[in-house]
């Protein structure tokens, strides 16, 4: 029964979908057409939808995001900020992609293309992350307010997020030299 893939995949992704995953659940473009002309979904953006009437959520706009760019992970201030280490609002969505994705420049959005080892993304909160270390360690680069960092650093020990090898890590760069320990 299409109608309850769908129903069940979009729960899984907070209401939304891509056209591709509703083919692939047996529900076809014409079928998708209908729904949204009967207020079923919602057309949200080229290729993605949301289940009518789903409640809204303050993230929505990442797990829309996450739904059409499976294969991207958040990061830099972004991923930071959805760690709850920092009152820090970022100016833009932070997005890692493998090198070969034919993700495109958006509004809004600052793509860094790079390849991240498994241990470097967690499932936080239903939204793929950079590891906390790892974070601390683009937003270092970045260029994230000086005290924002410390202060989400300090925050993180607190709260045991680091293990001893990525605390080790971050105590060999600056500003984390000698925090570590």
């Amino acid at each position: 029964m299409p109608n309850a893939d769908l129903l069940k995949l979009a729960g899984n992704q907070h209401g939304y979908f891509t056209t591709a995953q509703a083919e692939a659940v047996g529900v076809s473009r014409r079928a998708l057409n209908w729904r949204t002309r009967q207020g079923l979904v919602d057309h949200v953006a080229h290729g993605l939808y949301r289940l009518g009437g789903y409640p809204p959520g303050p993230r929505d706009e990442l797990y829309a995001l996450q739904t059409s760019v499976p294969t991207a992970v958040f990061s830099h201030e972004t991923a930071l900020e959805a760690y709850g280490l920092s009152d820090v609002l970022p100016s833009t969505i932070h997005l890692i992609v493998p090198p070969t994705s034919g993700l495109k420049p958006r509004p809004g959005v600052t793509i860094h293309r790079s390849e991240l080892a498994r241990s470097e993304r967690v499932l936080r909160d239903d939204l793929w992350l950079t590891t906390v270390s790892r974070t601390l360690l683009d937003c270092a680069r970045w260029g994230t307010d000086l005290g924002q960092l410390l202060a989400a650093f300090e925050a993180g020990r607190e709260r045991g997020m680091f293990d001893p090898s990525a605390l080790a890590r971050l105590g060999r760069v600056h500003p984390f030299n000698g925090r570590a320990d």
